[in-house]
């Protein structure tokens, strides 16, 4: 996963008005000179249980809200509070 090290708002507009205006050739070269510098992270095999459980918590508000499925919002925070003292 690529993080940007610093806000990446209105870049995009920035990098398409500035191919628009001539100033870069393409989107591409574009980028490399305007996007923020980004912080790679690499996932830890031995954490896959720890991904797989916070993935479902994520798909379970992102479906809740997105799709209208079943979610109850009040565990919602008491699961991720229980998960950070875990990992603690």
């Amino acid at each position: 996963m690529l993080v940007p090290q610093s806000s990446p708002t209105g870049v995009g507009a920035c990098i398409v008005g500035s191919v628009a205006a001539g100033l870069f050739a393409d989107i591409a070269s574009a980028q490399d000179r305007l996007a923020p510098a980004a912080r790679r992270f690499d996932p830890d095999p031995a954490r896959q249980a720890v991904y797989q459980e916070l993935y479902g918590l994520f798909r379970s508000v992102y479906m809740g809200f997105g799709k209208g499925e079943p979610l109850d919002l009040g565990a919602v925070l008491p699961r991720l509070r229980a998960f950070r003292l875990a990992q603690a």
